[in-house]
């Protein structure tokens, strides 16, 4: 029995730091973002916007914003909506598109996510140009994620290189659980 204890506390402690146990309230600083199909916490003074991604919905948390136009880091939740294939054939498409839109893939990994069915996380980085003129070295980690009732969210986060921003984003997207329900925002 005391083996069993032994183990199961460990077991908590990385689930927690996987996002796979989210408490009642967010830490101290944050708000909880509900939506239809997810949750996260994000930086209470971060601003929130609801839209569309293309012709997807999309959730955009932004950070403050930089002289160079940049912001100091920023999360957009994108719902691919169903998807009738395997998180694989994403993988596979990304892996194929990144070289040809300027990232730099630096590692790539399977990812366990609270109530996803997979999940596989890129890391990489690209220069961007800003509206100032600034070119500005970005660091991104973008998070394919299936839904149990096969639907495909996309989790980007980006923080200009070189900046506190990269412990920030860790903690938002620990935090990011699937949490399917009958709407999403932009069907309302």
């Amino acid at each position: 029995m005391l083996k069993r204890h032994l183990l199961i506390a460990p077991l908590l402690a990385a689930l927690a730091a996987c996002g796979a146990v989210t408490g009642d309230k967010p830490p101290a600083g944050l708000s909880r973002y509900h939506g239809d199909r997810f949750q996260l916490d994000y930086p209470s003074d971060w601003g929130v916007r609801e839209g569309k991604a293309g012709s997807r919905p999309s959730v955009q948390f932004n950070g403050p914003s930089r002289d160079d136009g940049t912001r100091s880091a920023e999360v957009q939740v994108i719902d691919w909506g169903d998807w009738r294939n395997s998180l694989l054939d994403k993988l596979v498409q990304f892996r194929g598109a990144a070289p040809r839109s300027g990232y730099e893939i630096e590692k790539e990994e399977p990812v366990m996510v609270s109530g996803a069915e997979a999940a596989h996380r890129f890391h990489y980085s690209t220069e961007i140009k800003t509206v100032t003129g600034a070119k500005v070295r970005m660091r991104l980690t973008e998070t394919f994620v299936l839904t149990e009732k096969r639907r495909l969210l996309d989790v980007i986060a980006r923080s200009p290189e070189g900046t506190a921003g990269k412990e920030r984003l860790a903690t938002i997207l620990g935090s990011f659980a699937v949490e399917e329900k009958d709407g999403w925002f932009g069907d309302r």
